[in-house]
């Protein structure tokens, strides 16, 4: 899902540096299509390569308060292809939201805390009721709380996680643990006892 984000416009695509909050582009071009700043220039063997900065990158975390629903990807990407599309005031995603939106812009507040590997702490700030969107894939393995509570995510713009968000001040923490780990780490103690029990055994024995 994500990775058909990033490659149906390979050489020039804004809103996929949006929905994965690129800050920097590197193209052969000294302009782009979205307001930037050429901060260095090198060369390859085709040329000249601009570092273009984004002027107003989208930012890892967002809150949104429009919503549509899709039930597929192939969908979700058509609905982005419409070039009326904006991917800051509207968000796709693959379930109907459980909480009614405003469905109008309204000030808010989401950055992130806490960046690590496994986890990601996010603290949010909503005076209504809101979608989160992360510049994170949608892959197993990834759990979510708010303040504590389990709370699920939605899969967005086919490919990328999403969250509701009740309108209030809320922790959000995004961790990776999947249950393989958890199987795996069974298996190990459950063979650790049967070597410890056989072992036991042994020594009884003689």
């Amino acid at each position: 899902g994500p990775q058909r984000v990033i490659a149906r416009h390979y050489t020039s695509n804004p809103l996929a540096w949006a929905l994965y909050a690129v800050k920097y582009v590197y193209r052969g071009a000294e302009s782009l299509s979205v307001p930037s700043q050429v901060i260095t220039t090198g060369s390859d063997r085709d040329g000249a390569v601009h570092l273009h900065r984004l002027d107003d990158p989208r930012p890892f975390v967002h809150l949104v308060y429009q919503a549509a629903v899709v039930d597929s990807d192939e969908f979700a990407l058509a609905l982005m292809d419409d070039p009326n599309f904006d991917e800051r005031a509207n968000i796709v995603l693959h379930q109907a939201p459980r909480l009614e939106l405003p469905n109008r812009p309204a000030a808010g507040k989401a950055k992130v805390a806490s960046f690590e590997p496994e986890r990601i702490l996010i603290e949010i700030d909503a005076p209504d009721n809101a979608i989160l969107s992360l510049s994170q894939p949608d892959y197993p393995g990834w759990q979510a709380s708010l303040n504590g509570q389990d709370t699920d995510i939605i899969r967005a713009y086919g490919g990328l996680s999403a969250i509701e968000i009740p309108a209030g001040q809320h922790i959000l923490a995004m961790q990776f643990a999947p249950s393989s780990y958890t199987i795996g780490a069974l298996w190990s103690l459950a063979a650790w006892l049967g070597l410890g029990l056989a072992a036991l055994a042994a020594l009884r024995r003689r």
